[in-house]
């Protein structure tokens, strides 16, 4: 079968397509339907279809819980995110916007998990130190959370914060007068902020 043939029919490439119109669209819950649809239709391992099927999933799962973070409902974002985690397709932003969703959550070690794998591909990532500096201190891992503050002041000249990275960040500062301390340079105080 010639590769247009497979790639403009058949169900994998079906399903695709209906998944791209509605990522398209901006309907990203349908569209993870349908990219889940075509790679459980079973196109070939090295077909560039499941490739693609298996990126625009996890992007799809990525605006999903995006907007469950904006709405103040971590967990909701993990039941997004949580199988974009295990798929092939983990990008930068799924890694960070995961670790926001278990660090708001309690899962302190679910989302170092997360930093980690992020900081070994950018290292300089200055969101990310700061969610681990965050994380580090609710496992009780005083001299870690130092450390990443030390990696996040190295960069933060380039970097800007994303809005659920700085209202995590913001969120953990108001109730931890230690952290706030540790984090003075990239969040305002109450006092200084009008809170």
């Amino acid at each position: 079968m010639s590769f247009f043939r497979r790639w403009l029919g058949g169900a994998a490439s079906a399903h695709y397509r209906d998944g791209m119109r509605a990522f398209d669209a901006g309907d990203y819950e349908r569209a993870l339907v349908g990219f889940e649809r075509a790679l459980a239709a079973g196109a070939p391992r090295g077909d560039p279809l499941t490739h693609l099927a298996h990126f625009y999933a996890a992007e799809a799962a990525v605006h999903l819980g995006r907007t469950a973070l904006r709405r103040g409902a971590p967990a909701e974002a993990l039941r997004w995110f949580e199988p974009a985690l295990r798929g092939q397709a983990v990008s930068p932003a799924l890694l960070e916007l995961a670790a926001v969703a278990y660090i708001e959550t309690g899962g302190h070690d679910a989302g170092l998990a997360c930093l980690q794998s992020l900081l070994a591909v950018d290292p300089g990532r200055c969101p990310a130190h700061l969610l681990a500096a965050v994380a580090c201190h609710g496992s009780g891992a005083a001299a870690a959370a130092l450390e990443h503050l030390r990696a996040a002041r190295q960069s933060a000249g380039s970097q800007s914060l994303p809005d659920v990275v700085y209202r995590c960040l913001e969120a953990r500062a108001l109730r931890f007068p230690d952290l706030a301390a540790l984090l003075r340079d990239f969040v305002p105080s109450p006092q200084s902020s009008g809170v």
